[in-house]
C-alpha cells in the first residue's frame, strides 16, 4: 500500500528535527533483527535453545520499537500499517516461543 500525499506531508511542527533524532537513537540502541551487532555477539557455540531465546528477545525489542514509532505517527493509515507490523512481530514471538517450548520438552 502506498502513502497518500496527505499522509506524506508533515503534521507536526518539529524545527529541531527531534523526531528524526529520537528515531535514530532508538534504532542505534536497539540492535535488532539482522543487525551486525547481534551477529557479532554470537560465538557459534550457542545452543539451539539460546538462539531461540535471543530471537524471542529481538522480536520483543522490535515490538517496543514499533510501539514507539506509532506514537510519533499522526496519520490513521500510518498507524494502521504500524499496527500490522506489530501483529506480525507478536506472531513471531508466539512461533519462536512455541519452538522453544518444544525444544525444552525434548
Amino acid at each position: 500500500t502506498t502513502l497518500t500525499e496527505k499522509d506524506k506531508s508533515p503534521k507536526v511542527f518539529d524545527p529541531n528535527d527531534e523526531v528524526s533524532q529520537y528515531l535514530a537513537a532508538m534504532a542505534d540502541t536497539m540492535g535488532g533483527e539482522g543487525s551486525p551487532s547481534v551477529a557479532d555477539s554470537l560465538t557459534g557455540d550457542e545452543t539451539l535453545e539460546e538462539i531461540l531465546q535471543i530471537a524471542v528477545g529481538l522480536e520483543k525489542d522490535a515490538i517496543l520499537f514499533y510501539l514507539g514509532i506509532k506514537d510519533l505517527i499522526t496519520s490513521r493509515s500510518g498507524k494502521d500499517r504500524i499496527d500490522e507490523i506489530i501483529r506480525q512481530e507478536r506472531r513471531h514471538v508466539a512461533q519462536l516461543s512455541n519452538l522453544l517450548e518444544k525444544f525444552k520438552t525434548k
